[in-house]
């Protein structure tokens, strides 16, 4: 899990972006520790939380996307909607009795941010940085931080 956290830690260029990966990397790290202890409702509880925290997230970049005309918006789209699906299945069998919290449980979800992070968003944050520069606007901080392009209007 620490290796997922470290990456969300590195710093994209586009605060906006930033500050939804830290969160989300602070709360995977909850969701690891809650994990060990075998509580389920402390673990659909964190889970609830990784799931508000990426819906927000994911729109945000979604947002971003659209506004810059990104090319890769459907399929990037795709990775973000497979994921929320995958943290909605997990939480579904652990309320059916059926799934007992375990940390071998919540590998999938560093392991796909870490990869995420390290593909998909990187080059969204490219684009992001491109964009922002043929435009005349700071490399940082023309969004309210935590927002998307949208913000304030």
């Amino acid at each position: 899990m620490e290796v997922a956290t470290r990456m969300a830690r590195t710093e994209m260029g586009v605060p906006e972006i930033d500050a939804g990966h830290e969160k989300i990397a602070c709360i995977l790290e909850r969701v690891a520790t809650v994990a060990q202890a075998g509580d389920p409702g402390r673990m659909l509880e964190a889970l609830g939380e990784l799931k508000t925290a990426s819906e927000t997230h994911f729109r945000v970049e979604e947002e971003w996307m659209a506004a810059i005309n990104y090319g890769g918006l459907a399929e990037h789209k795709i990775l973000h909607d497979n994921e929320i699906a995958r943290i909605s299945d997990l939480m579904g069998r652990i309320t059916g009795g059926g799934m007992r919290p375990s940390p071998r449980q919540t590998l999938p979800f560093a392991i796909w941010f870490r990869e995420h992070l390290r593909t998909a968003d990187l080059d969204l944050a490219e684009a992001i940085r491109s964009h922002r520069r043929k435009a005349g606007a700071p490399a940082a901080g023309a969004v309210t931080r935590g927002r998307g392009p949208d913000a304030g209007r």
